[in-house]
């Protein structure tokens, strides 16, 4: 059963206890009107218009891009640039280098003083404290979603995760063995509405509280996911309004629809994850056991707290470093997935 939902969801205003009752009960909690879009979310928005505008005008200027659209709004020139290149603006959008096993010398990674002021604000800590303890580690596996209208990709495109439909998955299934018993959380923030149309969450609630399902890579979809036949009955759909966030457990059983509006859906995952628990500042990271995290909030250490986006800009910088270092050729793959159950088509 496909519905929308109103089982988890608080107002901004809500204590500590309420948001945490919502999570542990359902796996997941979204709080409506958190962030404000003009003082919190446009920041990160004019952030991107001007990574937008520099790409744009350089593959103009290179002969690889028609027109640079410069007289359009921001999500419409996405859209025509999505359009015309695929997913190449997606590379200079990641925040975190996404295969870790493809990081180069020269390859795209944006980290600014808006984007960094998201990770560590204070009222996305406070809801995050409430649910995983007042000590907030930053995990560095955080995604942005550029998710266009699907008919404007081209049908032969190979697209990243990032920009399209994604199947039903728990997040703690992309990692290795070593963070399961790690309270690692999720932060769903919209930077656009996400409806229906424009391809919002799904989730299963309750399907936190059970085992990590199966996950198969499936060679004749191309796609990793769980198979239909072990998901839960009841499935809603998580739409949101820009300044709404949704918070999920790591065993969450969610996906994404497709986007079939004509709009653009824009989001970021974000992870956090307790200092105290097992690799304290390390995180786990999808092929590649530990690399640290930063801290975002410590009471106890304030001291600890990284409080500059220039320090995050140099950590990321030492991220690439020492995935540059690893023989990826030679390193076990750090996921949980399968392909030789019977399920797995």
């Amino acid at each position: 059963m496909i519905s929308i939902d109103q089982l988890s969801e608080v107002k901004a205003s809500a204590d500590a206890t309420e948001i945490r009752e919502k999570y542990c009960d359902n796996g997941y909690v979204v709080v409506r009107n958190l962030l404000d879009r003009a003082k919190d979310l446009q920041p990160t928005l004019d952030e991107y218009a001007t990574v937008l505008d520099r790409e744009a005008r350089a593959w103009h200027a290179a002969g690889e891009l028609a027109l640079d659209y410069a007289d359009l709004p921001f999500e419409e020139r996405i859209i025509k640039i999505v359009a015309e290149t695929g997913d190449r603006i997606y590379d200079y959008f990641r925040i975190f280098f996404n295969p870790p096993s493809a990081t180069k010398a020269d390859t795209p990674l944006h980290y600014g003083p808006a984007i960094f002021g998201l990770l560590t604000h204070p009222r996305l800590l406070n809801v995050i404290a409430a649910i995983i303890g007042s000590e907030i580690t930053v995990n560095p596996v955080n995604v942005v979603r550029i998710k266009a209208p699907e008919r404007y990709l081209p049908p032969d495109h190979n697209y990243h995760v990032g920009l399209t439909a994604a199947w039903w998955h728990q997040d703690q299934s992309v990692y290795s063995e070593d963070i399961n018993d790690i309270d690692m959380l999720t932060v769903w923030l919209p930077l656009t509405d996400a409806d229906k149309d424009m391809g919002c969450l799904q989730v299963v609630p309750g399907s936190h509280k059970g085992d990590l399902s199966l996950h198969c890579i499936s060679k004749l979809q191309h796609k990793t996911g769980i198979p239909e036949m072990l998901l839960g009955p009841v499935r809603h759909n998580i739409e949101t309004k820009v300044g709404d966030v949704h918070f999920h457990h790591r065993r969450l059983q969610h996906g994404s629809l497709p986007n079939l509006s004509d709009r653009l859906r824009f989001s970021f995952d974000l992870r956090y994850q307790p200092t105290s628990q097992a690799h304290g500042e390390s995180a786990g990271v999808p092929g590649q056991t530990m690399v640290p995290g930063f801290i975002a909030r410590s009471p106890s250490q304030p001291e600890r707290e990284m409080r500059d986006w220039r320090e995050w800009a140099a950590y990321q910088e030492e991220m690439r470093q020492q995935f540059m270092a690893i023989d990826w050729e030679n390193t076990p793959a750090a996921n949980q997935f399968s392909s030789d159950h019977r399920y797995c088509i």
